[in-house]
């Protein structure tokens, strides 16, 4: 009776005891799996955050590019000396100055249209006259007859095929002189990028384009959209929000029931992304290490535990990589804001007439401080004193620190005797940056008398002159500027 009692209390307490244990494992493998939904719907938008501003950036960099281009003075200069009818000489600088832009941007194609003679000056020597009405043309006269400084669009290069194309107007104040353009492809750059993120992260990326939303459902063409083939137009133009932008969201049913879905609408490119992060390969190995817990006890339930840490820690090093891949997107933010800084000042500044140049400038030079977080921007001159080369403090921009202009320290500094580094370096064309406190001794007493921690200093040359320099101060934080910043600022010198 006694062996029956304890046989039915054993019976009893390993029931509760399995019982137990099957609801803890439960509860664990759903909290697991809700933890790892939440990373799978994190990794495949992070994904899709990251290759939509990388294609974006890739744009603007471009857009930015044309429109300094559109700037150039040279190429204003080109378009006022055309005649009716331009020699060989003429057509052949254009070509050399075309060629020029296209292979140190990496340009698949480069082109000139003038307003005036409705003449087009392509890259490649391919010149010719075009004809307003003529559909090949629409693009130029249609950009002439908007309101937009650019405009970005797909289309095809005579002489060469398909491609994108930024097209930019060329003022000459208020009047437009014509139009330089610019043609590139990105598809490859992408699909470069989202393979990377296929063989890092396993996840599926597509491109698809407007003209093919609607075959993607259709059988007919379900090799070529593989996994993807589930999608509908219906949901694709969904993504379109009033905006033109927008993007949508979804979990996958039935045996597509693990499948997380991000889809976004990319406007400048008139296609759709697709990003797709896959549960179901991680769902397998986690039932059948339930169903071993189950039978096996306690100790195979830390095991599992222990293996699921493991993988949430490979997990989380990949978040970690995304979220750098994002501080990178970040810094390609900064950089193309700081490019359009330097576009707007070149426009200000080539506008401004002798009245207006001065105020203009000071202006100029208080958003370029504000672009790179600088507390002061001054301009130097230079000037020969009994024949050793000196320096003086001309214009002054600062807000946050002291103001130094008409400072007797700054009406006449030798180099020889005060900066002797500063002349060694700008006349080969170097920039001086870093913290002060590192500088000759000399040189650390001038600035750490006007409170500067850090600072960039660039060069100006005039006709291959040494004229002076121009400086950015940092008065609360050492710091050592870019390379990109001081890349920007060399050539926002020379405006």
């Amino acid at each position: 009776m006694k062996n029956k009692l304890l046989l039915r209390t054993n019976i009893i307490l390993c029931v509760i005891l399995l019982a137990g244990f099957v609801s803890a494992s439960v509860v664990i493998y759903q909290s697991n799996i809700g933890e790892y939904r939440e990373y799978v719907e994190r990794i495949a938008s992070l994904t899709s955050d990251g290759i939509y501003y990388q294609g974006r950036s890739y744009i603007d960099e471009r857009v930015n590019t044309s429109l300094a281009m559109a700037n150039d003075v040279l190429l204003k200069r080109f378009l006022m000396e055309e005649t009716d009818e331009p020699g060989e000489a003429f057509r052949g600088q254009i070509q050399e100055y075309l060629n020029t832009y296209k292979e140190q941007y990496g340009y698949l194609s480069a082109f000139l249209v003038s307003a005036k003679t409705d003449r087009y000056y392509h890259y490649s020597g391919q010149h010719r006259t075009l004809v307003r009405g003529a559909p090949e043309n629409e693009w130029f006269y249609g950009l002439l007859e908007s309101a937009e400084d650019y405009s970005f669009d797909a289309g095809k290069d005579q002489y060469i095929g398909e491609m994108y194309f930024i097209d930019a107007k060329i003022y000459d104040g208020g009047e437009v002189m014509g139009v330089i353009g610019v043609g590139f492809q990105i598809d490859d750059y992408l699909q470069a990028f989202m393979q990377r993120y296929h063989d890092e992260y396993d996840i599926a990326v597509m491109l698809i384009g407007s003209d093919d939303a609607d075959k993607i459902s259709n059988e007919e063409y379900a090799a070529r959209f593989g996994e993807f083939k589930y999608m509908d137009r219906a949901l694709l133009e969904a993504v379109i929000e009033e905006t033109g932008e927008g993007h949508v969201t979804l979990w996958g049913s039935g045996q597509r029931r693990d499948c997380y879905t991000v889809a976004r609408y990319i406007p400048g490119l008139k296609c759709y992304l697709i990003v797709e992060n896959d549960l179901s390969a991680l769902r397998a190995p986690f039932e059948r290490q339930f169903a071993l817990g189950v039978c096996a006890a306690a100790l195979i339930a830390l095991s599992i535990l222990f293996a699921l840490n493991k993988v949430l820690s490979s997990y989380n090093k990949k978040l970690l990589a995304l979220a750098v891949s994002q501080e990178a997107a970040s810094q390609i933010e900064h950089l193309n804001r700081l490019l359009k800084t330097v576009n707007r000042i070149s426009v200000i500044l080539l506008q401004s007439d002798a009245e207006s140049f001065e105020r203009n400038l000071l202006s100029s030079m208080g958003v370029m401080a504000e672009a790179v977080q600088a507390d002061r921007v001054y301009i130097w001159e230079n000037f020969i004193n009994d024949g050793e080369l000196y320096c003086y403090q001309i214009y002054e921009w600062s807000e946050g620190a002291e103001p130094q202009q008409g400072k007797p320290l700054l009406q006449g500094v030798s180099y020889r005797d005060v900066l002797p580094s500063w002349e060694k370096a700008f006349l080969q064309k170097q920039c001086i940056n870093g913290i002060v406190k590192f500088l000759p001794k000399t040189e650390y007493a001038l600035l750490n008398e006007q409170g500067i921690l850090s600072l960039i200093v660039v060069p100006i040359f005039l006709k291959e002159q040494f004229w002076g320099f121009v400086g950015f101060d940092d008065c609360h934080s050492e710091r050592v500027f870019s390379a990109d910043e001081e890349s920007i600022l060399r050539s926002a010198s020379e405006l």
